[in-house]
C-alpha cells in the first residue's frame, strides 16, 4: 500500500484523487503499533499471512478479528475518504459479520458521497442523511446496519450499483458510478497498467481481481524471466508498456482457473512469484493426492 499510494495506483473518494497526502496515518506500521496481537493462516497452511488484531481502548475496546487485508485498507479506507485505522478495523469487522462484498459496498457508497457532493441527490433522497465526505466515520457503521436491514437509504445501496441507477432516476448520476458489467470497481487505479486494465475489462463477472489480475507485471521483474514464465514471445517489464500484456492475462487466466479447481491459494503462484508453485506441481500434487495423470500440458 505505501508503494501503490505513492506511485498514483490507487483511488481515494470515489476516484476524485489517486494519491492520499496524508499517506502516514494508514500505513501497516502504523497498524503494527497499536492494533496488531500476531498472525495466523488457512487451516494446514505454513504461509500465516492474516493478521490478527485488537482494539485496546477508546469506545470500540475489545473489538478484534483477522487482517486487514491491502484491500481492506482501501475498501474500508481510502475509498471512503477514511484515513484512522480503527474505522476501517471497525468497518472491516462489520463487513464480515454481514456477510457482504467489501469491494461493492465501499464503491457503491462512495458513489453515494459523490452524488451527494455535487448536489445529484440530497437529504430527501437519503431519508435525512448528509452525506458528506467529513462524516465518514462516524456514518460508516451505520451504513453497513441500514443495507443488511434494508433500511431507508440503506435499501436503496443494497440494490446494487444498476438497479440503484434505475431506482434513482438520475441519469447525469451514471458518470459517477464506477463499475464493469454490473459490478462495482475495485480499490485501484489501472489507467497506468495496462495488464491489470485489461484484466478487469475481460473478465466474466466484471471488475474482478480474482479471474486473472497478473500483479506480476508490477514487479519490474527481467523480461528474459517474463518471456520464460509466459511462454515466450516479446515482453515489457514496464507495466505501463501494452508489450505482451494479453499474454499475461490470458494466462493468468488459466492459472486462477487451475488453482480454483485444485484448491490452493492463488498468492502461491506467479501471482506473487515465478519461483511459486506452477504447472509442473499441480501435476504431481493432484497424481499424489488422486491418482490422476495429468500433464502440466493437460492442465
Amino acid at each position: 500500500w505505501n508503494v501503490t499510494n505513492t506511485t498514483g495506483l490507487l483511488r481515494y473518494r470515489n476516484f476524485q484523487f489517486n494519491k492520499l497526502e496524508d499517506w502516514e496515518s494508514l500505513t501497516i506500521e502504523r497498524f503494527h503499533e497499536k492494533y496488531h496481537v500476531g498472525v495466523t493462516g488457512c487451516f494446514g497452511c505454513p504461509v500465516h499471512c492474516r493478521h490478527q488484531w485488537q482494539i485496546k481502548d477508546g469506545p470500540l475496546a475489545g473489538l478484534s478479528g483477522e487482517g486487514p487485508e491491502y484491500n481492506t485498507q482501501m475498501c474500508m479506507g481510502g475509498i471512503l475518504g477514511i484515513t484512522n485505522w480503527e474505522s476501517v478495523l471497525h468497518g472491516s469487522h462489520l463487513v464480515d459479520k454481514y456477510g457482504f462484498d467489501m469491494a461493492e459496498f465501499s464503491n457503491i457508497t462512495a458513489w453515494a458521497f459523490e452524488l451527494y457532493e455535487k448536489g445529484i441527490i440530497d437529504e430527501k433522497d437519503t431519508g435525512g442523511l448528509k452525506l458528506e465526505w467529513a462524516n465518514m466515520d462516524e456514518l460508516l457503521p451505520v451504513l453497513l446496519e441500514m443495507v443488511a436491514y434494508r433500511k431507508g437509504f440503506g435499501d436503496f445501496l443494497a440494490d446494487g450499483p444498476i438497479k440503484a441507477l434505475e431506482r434513482l432516476g438520475k441519469p447525469e448520476a451514471e458518470y459517477y458510478l464506477l463499475h464493469i458489467k454490473g459490478l462495482g470497481n475495485m480499490l485501484s487505479d489501472e489507467r497506468s497498467t495496462p495488464a491489470l486494465a485489461l484484466g478487469i475489462a475481460t473478465s466474466t463477472r466484471g471488475c474482478d481481481h480474482l479471474r486473472s489480475r497478473p500483479a506480476i507485471d508490477l514487479y519490474h521483474l527481467p523480461e528474459k524471466v517474463l518471456e520464460e514464465v509466459f511462454d515466450g514471445g516479446p515482453m515489457s517489464s514496464d507495466y505501463r508498456s501494452y508489450v505482451g500484456k494479453a499474454r499475461e492475462v490470458w494466462m493468468m487466466e488459466r492459472v486462477f482457473a487451475a488453482v480454483d479447481s485444485i484448491g490452493t491459494c492463488k498468492f502461491h503462484t506467479i501471482f506473487f512469484s515465478p519461483h511459486a508453485p506452477g504447472w509442473n506441481e499441480w501435476s504431481e500434487m493432484i497424481y499424489y493426492v488422486t491418482g490422476m495423470k495429468l500433464t502440466p500440458e493437460q492442465l
